[in-house]
């Protein structure tokens, strides 16, 4: 049985019709987000706590700024799960970037995630003999899949541009219903 040409697969090229560009997916506050929120709000705080168990005779600015992120990385979770994530709902998070609109990419990998609000596991807590017939792991309700493209400009090595060389060590990434594929034309 041979191939669906209409499935994209890695290597294959494609045009942004929709330039909305997967950031990430997950629930509403991301740790990335909170570790900001934490160092804006607590940065002196922190930096003070450090310098007093420090004694700051020799200021340090690496050390203190890898101490400092790894505080602000610890307090940023602890409020993450206080906070629940801020809410049930797990969501694509993008970024439109117009410049890339109908431009061609090449896909270099592929990666899969799923959207939908978090429900928790239900059923007895104290185990037991029949438990395993009452209990309902967590899960999604509405669960959808989502496939995301890792993409690199589709240029020929030598017309490449600064920019172009970046993006193949950081590729963009998109939904593959924000793009057509585009077939090969035999020369």
């Amino acid at each position: 049985m041979g191939l669906k040409p209409s499935i994209i697969r890695v290597s294959d090229k494609v045009k942004i019709i929709n330039p909305e560009f997967f950031i990430r997916c997950g629930y509403p506050k991301s740790q990335k987000s909170e570790i900001e929120v934490v160092k804006k709000e607590f940065r002196h705080v922190i930096l003070n706590m450090i310098c007093s168990r420090e004694k700051c005779h020799s200021f340090d600015i690496d050390r203190h700024n890898h101490l400092l992120e790894k505080v602000c990385r610890e307090i940023a979770y602890a409020r993450l799960r206080n906070m629940g994530y801020g809410g049930n709902e797990r969501k694509i998070y993008t970024e439109r970037l117009e410049e890339h609109k109908d431009k061609t990419f090449r896909v270099v990998s592929i990666k899969f995630c799923k959207t939908g609000k978090y429900y928790p596991p239900s059923g007895p807590s104290g185990g037991g003999y029949y438990a395993e017939d009452d209990y309902e792991s967590g899960g999604l309700a509405n669960e959808k899949t989502h496939k995301i493209l890792h993409i690199v400009p589709f240029l020929l090595p030598s017309s490449m541009s600064e920019h172009s060389l970046r993006m193949m060590d950081d590729p963009l990434m998109i939904e593959t219903t924000n793009v057509e594929k585009v077939e090969d034309s035999v020369v």
